[in-house]
């Protein structure tokens, strides 16, 4: 019985033994094949020889480089090859890299953006995350970082930054706002230019009777009917008069309702201020309205020549005109009326 317990343990250990070979011939190959496969920049140092072991297939393309020209290289030959630097500008020392802080400080970084120069003078943007590598026993064995190449990113966040300033600036100068009224949760949010036409501060959130407190009272009815149609379907378009820092202003708004199983979750659209074009067009009426009485039929004296207004007054002409018109006169003598008056002093 002993030797039959003795002789299955002497099995266990073989086989605990060409186990460990096994995984210690695979875990090189393995590890190989990550490097090359991973779409990742990954490079792992030794703490032992402070000199780059592996380097990924992805780490090598975005440095430029073969594997032969950075594999054993020293963190300190890495950092004079290749530039680094911060987002505000300044060049990292090989101190202030992700990998050797991992090393020589056994902690971890995440995410921190960098830009790297190649040689060739290309740059690059760069997420990177570091860690130290321990062993069972909690020694530390070296360190690893993980890169990734984020320069279209920053590309497009860089374009979409600039489009919002277009935005904003357009809307600034045409006086033109978009806005989101969340119904379930009764909030109005908008862009700057919203929050400038109804005085508030950007950011403000504003439920649907502080805005509707805003309107004047005479407008207050056609616009929540505006809204009970929309909420319906419809598109909505309102305009409106608003009391803001004492000051009336006169808005167009404009948008549609988004449903979702039938039942309306969202309004959004623009809104703008028209009070200049209003008050243009008020003048342009006024304008009108004074041409408009220099015409038709104009009771005149057919002696003295003055004209009756509509009160009933008799007044020169010359001042009648001028009332009702961007007209001035002049006064001066034809040659018809001149002779007649001064001809015979002119014959003296």
């Amino acid at each position: 019985m002993e030797i039959e317990l003795l002789k299955r343990r002497v099995d266990e250990l073989q086989e605990a033994e060409e186990r460990r070979k096994r995984e210690v011939e695979e875990s090189p190959a393995t590890i190989e094949a990550l490097m090359d496969y991973i779409p990742e920049a990954i490079t792992i140092i030794s703490a032992h020889e402070q000199k780059i072991r592996m380097a990924s297939r992805e780490a090598l393309r975005i440095l430029g480089a073969e594997r032969e020209g950075i594999e054993g290289m020293t963190l300190a030959e890495r950092a004079e090859r290749w530039a680094v630097y911060a987002p505000d500008g300044h060049r990292l020392a090989n101190e202030e890299l992700p990998l050797t802080i991992a090393l020589n400080e056994g902690r971890t970084i995440k995410d921190q953006e960098m830009v790297l120069v190649r040689p060739d003078g290309q740059t690059i943007c760069l997420l990177a995350n570091a860690g130290p590598i321990f062993d069972h026993a909690g020694k530390l064995l070296g360190s690893i970082s993980a890169w990734r190449d984020i320069t279209a990113r920053k590309k497009a966040e860089t374009a979409l930054k600039e489009s919002e300033r277009m935005l904003a600036e357009a809307q600034r100068m045409t006086h033109v706002g978009n806005w989101i009224w969340d119904l379930e949760k009764d909030l109005f949010c908008g862009s700057d230019e919203a929050y400038v036409i109804f005085g508030r501060p950007a950011g403000t959130p504003i439920k649907y009777d502080e805005f509707i407190g805003t309107v004047v009272q005479e407008d207050q009815e056609s616009i929540q009917s505006a809204i009970a149609r929309a909420l319906e379907g419809e598109p909505y378009k309102a305009e409106y008069r608003i009391a803001v820092q004492d000051r009336l202003k006169h808005i167009l708004a404009l948008g549609s309702t988004e449903f979702r199983d039938g039942r309306p979750v969202s309004m959004r659209g623009t809104v703008q201020d028209v009070t200049e074009r209003k008050e243009r067009e008020e003048q342009l009426m006024e304008a009108l309205a004074k041409i408009k009485t220099l015409s038709g039929l104009i009771p005149i004296c057919a002696n003295c020549k003055r004209i009756r207004d509509d009160r009933g007054y008799w007044m020169r002409i010359e001042k009648y005109i001028e009332e009702r018109s961007m007209a001035e006169f002049t006064h001066s003598l034809c040659p018809e009326c001149e002779e007649k008056l001064y001809g015979k002093e002119k014959e003296q």
